[in-house]
């Protein structure tokens, strides 16, 4: 009886596991769709992956800094000035870690000719993202910025 119930765990343990990394597989799914459409400036398809009320957390080292709900108040009022300030700017995905709904973005962002490595959250929820937050070196980016005065 007792090897039953232990082997009883050991599989319910592992079905469990099965599942959140199933989990896991689709959070990184959705986030990485997001980071590779922002790359090839499709932002029809970026938005596809935001919740229609997101709520984006940007730094407040940047002009943009602060919070914004929605896809079109993010493109508006971050990737806009984002564009301004960096004509050069890229965000390159390089790791996704999640855990249940949360997922964390390891990135390396290339602002004024220059490389900086940054830390992004999101949650996704059926499918969609509906919170992002931005840990991004903002001493590094705005001494890069070629018009440091744009943004909000």
């Amino acid at each position: 009886m007792r090897k039953n119930l232990i082997l009883a765990m050991g599989i319910a343990a592992s079905l469990s596991a099965c599942q959140h990394s199933s989990k896991n597989a689709s959070v990184i799914e959705v986030a990485k769709a997001g980071y590779d459409a922002f790359a090839v400036g499709d932002m029809e398809a970026w938005a596809a992956t935001q919740a229609e009320d997101v709520r984006w957390r940007m730094p407040k080292g940047f002009p943009y800094g602060g919070d914004y709900v929605g896809p079109q108040a993010v493109m508006e009022g971050v990737f806009s000035p984002i564009g301004k300030l960096w004509p050069d700017f890229k965000v390159e995905a390089l790791h996704f870690h999640a855990a249940g709904n949360v997922v964390f973005i390891e990135t390396r962002m290339t602002a004024g000719g220059k490389t900086s490595a940054a830390l992004h959250k999101g949650v996704i929820v059926d499918g969609k993202f509906t919170d992002f937050q931005a840990f991004d070196d903002t001493g590094f980016m705005m001494r890069h910025a070629s018009n440091a005065g744009s943004g909000k």
